[in-house]
């Protein structure tokens, strides 16, 4: 008899029963000394990783509602944000905005991409782009 049916058999369950967890080496975690156990830890978190940032270069995005977007470290070179509205939306490090075409675009509560705030920038995030 395998390691796995000795312990199938001692806990009284089918081989084929969905809530046995298995290890790698096939036998039931209760077959296995506490000693030989591995000691796992949870995946680290990849909400705040962002490993490619958004590239709207050239996008064609007039009268967009991106409010609450989160653009942050997004290139938008030659990106068409006119009458876009960007309400509550995070543009923390966006690059290249100097070159957007942002003719009435909405800015409140904008997060600028050089970190400040639209309401306290005057009502606009134009002067506070990152290079």
């Amino acid at each position: 008899m395998t390691t796995e049916h000795a312990a199938l058999a001692a806990l009284d369950r089918p081989a084929h029963d969905s809530r046995l967890l298995l290890d790698g080496s096939g036998a039931h975690p209760a077959a296995i000394p506490p000693a030989a156990r591995a000691e796992t830890h949870p995946p680290a978190p990849i909400a705040a990783h962002q490993p490619h940032p958004p590239n709207l270069g050239e996008a064609k995005i007039a009268a967009a509602r991106l409010d609450s977007a989160r653009l942050v470290n997004a290139t938008l070179s030659f990106a068409d944000l006119s009458h876009a509205n960007l309400t509550n939306a995070d543009l923390t490090g966006a690059l290249s905005l100097t070159s957007a075409t942002l003719t009435g675009v909405t800015w409140s509560n904008t997060t600028c991409p050089d970190g400040t705030n639209s309401d306290t920038d005057g009502g606009t995030c134009v002067g506070h782009f990152t290079p």
